[in-house]
């Protein structure tokens, strides 16, 4: 984390958080605002800045000097002790999305986080997934796509509910499912692999 001060010829005094583009252009999370002593953790996205306030970022260290000097900021390389007081009574979570979580499929402004519960998403991780992806220059979306198709269906489990109603009355075993479901599995797998690929590359 970085703290930095808004100087009085500022190129953010009177802009909002989101017409600054701090994620969108530095890859940079405004975590706290401080002004006039009072503290806002993860400020509303039309938020204004002016002289004199403090923020705390958070980002690599090359992108928030490089947001410091487009916007002239005054950077802290010290921890005030403000920052200290404001975090022993509030402070940051890390939470997973579980499958079917009712957040699924929503946007965070769907979801109204703060509306609701007076909180802010700071940072969302990308899925393993998307990560990989770039490394590999293979886009992320066409990976995220296909895990999310693949996870949804089973063909070689009993387990899963589909083919579990049917192993009773059927009589079938787990041999019956890994030699049907094996095919079946290979048979999609190859379906849903080339259908992403012809949408996405």
């Amino acid at each position: 984390m970085t703290t930095a001060t808004v100087a009085d010829q500022s190129r953010l005094i009177g802009k909002t958080v989101e017409e600054v583009g701090l994620w969108a252009t530095y890859g940079v999370n405004l975590l706290l605002l401080r002004e006039g002593g009072d503290v806002q953790f993860a400020p509303w996205r039309l938020t204004r800045f002016a002289a004199g306030q403090e923020l705390v970022l958070l980002g690599a260290s090359d992108q928030i000097a490089r947001f410091a000097a487009d916007h002239g900021l005054e950077s802290d390389p010290k921890t005030p002790e403000w920052l200290e007081a404001a975090l022993s009574t509030g402070g940051f979570a890390e939470l997973v999305v579980v499958p079917r979580a009712p957040l699924a499929g929503k946007s965070l402004r769907d979801f109204a986080f703060r509306k609701t519960y007076s909180v802010e998403p700071i940072v969302l991780l990308a899925p393993l997934v998307m990560i990989v992806g770039e490394k590999a220059g293979v886009d992320g979306r066409a990976l995220a796509l296909l895990v999310a198709v693949c996870a949804s269906n089973s063909f070689v489990l009993p387990t899963h509910q589909v083919n579990a109603l049917f192993m009773s009355p059927g009589g079938y075993r787990n041999a019956d499912y890994i030699r049907a479901g094996g095919i079946m599995s290979l048979l999609f797998l190859a379906l849903a692999v080339g259908t992403v690929w012809l949408l996405f590359v």
